[in-house]
């Protein structure tokens, strides 16, 4: 699942603890998705220990910009009233700088932190805390909020599912089990691409192996609608997201976007 412990196998991934954290490449810094009409180059995750981009310090005060690099780009949208109350149940707290970047932080004993940022116009980008680094590493490139909110949706039901006693959920990831409209691209540039046919990229997460693990559950979510999705993780056997083993089929009704 998108922020679940990837399993030793691909096609199937476990909802649990710690499952974002997407390995870095030694002596290589992240470059981002080129994707089609995108710039040729945008700006790049710094992984500085004495200047994190987004340390928690800077929020509660006055700053002018938060990221010289990103003046001028408009702050990511607000996340939804849905996924918001969604995090308050999984114990993160939602804090936005000056400049409208937003950070999620667990109140659990591992304290993760979810960065979100805007890359350019029509760009989000997830990032995660590296305790090894004191930088961040980069887990997902989305085309809009609502992408975003669904990945996102994944991430912290392991802490509500842990909290209620819920078992872990095994999602499919193999690339058969990618849903109907949608496509999975080739790596470049350290990342590799989901896109809907038809009507081009959605998302773009790194790593050869786990971007396959993430972008695979992602593009079923977006089948889906918030509710429905909520309602999976929440129920014991991931129901109505998961059946027989797979993945279901909505029903028009529920159907997301």
């Amino acid at each position: 699942m998108i922020g679940a412990r990837i399993g030793r196998r691909e096609g199937s991934t476990n909802c649990g603890r710690k499952c974002s954290a997407t390995p870095r490449r030694a002596g290589r810094p992240w470059s981002t998705p080129r994707w089609a009409g995108a710039p040729a180059s945008l700006p790049r995750p710094r992984h500085d220990r004495n200047t994190p981009t987004f340390p928690h310090q800077r929020f509660g005060v006055t700053v002018p910009t938060l990221l010289a690099h990103n003046a001028g780009v408009p702050a990511p949208p607000p996340l939804s009233e849905a996924c918001q109350r969604w995090a308050q149940a999984a114990n993160y707290s939602l804090i936005t700088s000056d400049s409208g970047e937003m950070m999620l932080r667990s109140a659990a004993a591992h304290q993760s932190r979810y960065f979100i940022r805007r890359r350019g116009a029509d760009r989000l980008e997830l990032t995660e805390s590296d305790p090894e680094t004191g930088g961040e590493r980069p887990l997902l490139f989305v085309a809009d909020v609502a992408v975003l909110e669904r990945h996102l949706l994944a991430v912290m039901a392991d802490e509500i599912r842990d909290d209620g006693g819920l078992p872990f959920l095994e999602l499919p990831t193999s690339r058969r089990w990618l849903a109907p409209g949608y496509s999975l691209g080739e790596m470049s540039g350290g990342y590799r691409t989901l896109s809907r046919v038809d009507a081009g990229p959605v998302a773009a997460a790194p790593d050869a192996i786990l971007s396959v693990a993430a972008l695979v559950p992602l593009s079923q979510f977006l089948r889906w609608s918030v509710s429905d999705l909520t309602s999976a993780f929440l129920d014991e056997g991931g129901a109505p997201l998961l059946d027989a083993g797979g993945y279901a089929t909505p029903r028009a009704k529920g159907t997301a976007r």
